[in-house]
């Protein structure tokens, strides 16, 4: 049995109107969300993501919380298509579990998007759980160094997010369980403000989570605050001896609903002045697919996880795409008409303008030349006379030479009548 102690806090911060993080902490089972989406947008979707993960995982195993992630993905992605307020909301979510395997207890990591999750071992602060942003992608590939990550005027792109798209790509591990572990989850509006060293100093001097969850709040702030701050620290105690003791419930109260940041849902779809459809400059972060769509070197334990429906999915669309290709070139090349090329009349194949990315191209050079035509005929041609085949095409260039005005005949010089005297006498 792996027994838990947490702590957490939750600010706006200095500048944002609204705080779109949302976070749970229940008995095994610890949650934060950074939504994004507009002023209402990122909140809806950052609680749609911690309550669905809370109801859903009701088995302390990997597969029940991976299934609470895609149950969150697809809960926050059909709302976004039921209400058009809505449209285009999504949230990182990172979360830690205790959960049973065959080799015994272990610790279940999920991760989406940019929110992260430490782990303060040994007087030591180490990174568990990789961003999925563009600048960090950078970073990886050895474009960007950490510093110029810090400052990149992209920093607020992320490449994953619930809530985007029907299906879910995830990065989970399984840790072993060892006393005295302290995890860090949080939003990114404290590791932007604070650093490693901050967060470190302030982890050794403080053992209680919330003080130390509250401290690390009010340092993102002191150092800014430019973007809402969320902060959940996890102490894990495996094998406690005191089978009545329950850290979790002295911290939070009803260990099955411990604490949720945010809004009741309710009321939430008709919130929105109908007539404010833009993003405000509560959130400022976009998605966007990853460089190359690789995300570096995995860590041990590392999955990814892309269900056969997204390929099938794919696979369709891909499809339509050619049928629909196919479909525009026998119609651009389905013609031909006749027209000028430089000095000659010429047939081409396909239609006079074009169609898309499929221009016309010269089938025959005829005989008739430009200098042939009267200003009629070359009127005529100039409107690109089409046909349905090559042989309708001839068949008019047939014509037109049969209407070409016949040449004047030569004048033949008079011979001198017998006796008519000559200039020369």
């Amino acid at each position: 049995m792996i027994e838990f102690r947490s702590g957490g806090a939750s600010d706006t911060g200095q500048v944002r109107t609204v705080n779109q993080d949302s976070w749970v902490a229940t008995d095994g089972l610890y949650v934060v969300a950074d939504g994004m989406g507009g002023h209402l947008g990122g909140e809806v979707a950052s609680l749609i993501a911690v309550e669905t993960i809370r109801d859903r995982v009701e088995q302390p195993s990997m597969s029940s919380l991976l299934e609470g992630v895609r149950a969150a993905n697809e809960a926050i992605f059909d709302r976004a298509t039921d209400d058009p307020d809505l449209r285009g909301m999504g949230t990182t979510v990172c979360t830690i579990a205790g959960v049973d395997t065959e080799d015994g207890p272990r610790l279940g990591v999920v991760n989406v998007g940019d929110s992260r999750i430490y782990v303060f071992v040994g007087e030591e602060l180490r990174q568990v759980t990789q961003d999925h942003s563009l600048v960090e992608t950078m970073v990886r590939e050895g474009r960007l160094t950490e510093e110029e990550a810090a400052v990149h005027p992209q920093r607020n792109i992320v490449t994953r997010a619930l809530g985007v798209g029907p299906d879910l790509e995830i990065d989970w591990w399984q840790l072993p369980v060892r006393s005295g572990d302290r995890f860090i989850l949080c939003s990114d509006g404290l590791f932007n403000e604070v650093t490693d060293d901050q967060i470190a100093a302030v982890l050794r001097r403080l053992a209680d989570p919330t003080e130390a969850a509250e401290e690390l709040v009010r340092l993102a702030n002191a150092n800014g605050g430019r973007d809402n701050i969320t902060v959940l620290i996890v102490d894990v105690e495996p094998g406690g001896d005191d089978e009545d003791a329950d850290p979790v419930t002295t911290s939070f109260g009803d260990p099955r609903v411990a604490r949720i940041h945010g809004t009741d849902l309710a009321g939430f779809s008709t919130a929105v002045d109908p007539a404010n459809d833009v993003v405000s400059d509560d959130d400022e972060r976009s998605l966007q697919p990853a460089v190359d769509g690789d995300d570096g070197d995995e860590p041990k334990g590392h999955r990814r996880l892309m269900s056969w429906r997204a390929f099938g999915w794919l696979v369709m669309v891909i499809g339509v795409i050619v049928v629909a290709v196919a479909a525009i070139g026998i119609y651009a090349r389905s013609s031909f008409f006749v027209s000028v090329e430089g000095d000659q009349i010429v047939i081409f194949q396909g239609r006079p303008d074009g169609v898309l990315w499929f221009d016309p191209t010269i089938e025959e050079v005829t005989e008739v030349a430009v200098d042939d035509l009267t200003p009629a005929l070359l009127e005529e041609v100039v409107g690109n006379p089409s046909y349905a085949s090559l042989d309708g095409a001839q068949d008019y260039v047939a014509g037109l030479i049969d209407r070409l005005p016949s040449p004047e005949p030569t004048p033949v010089p008079e011979t001198p009548a017998a006796g008519t005297p000559t200039p020369d006498g």
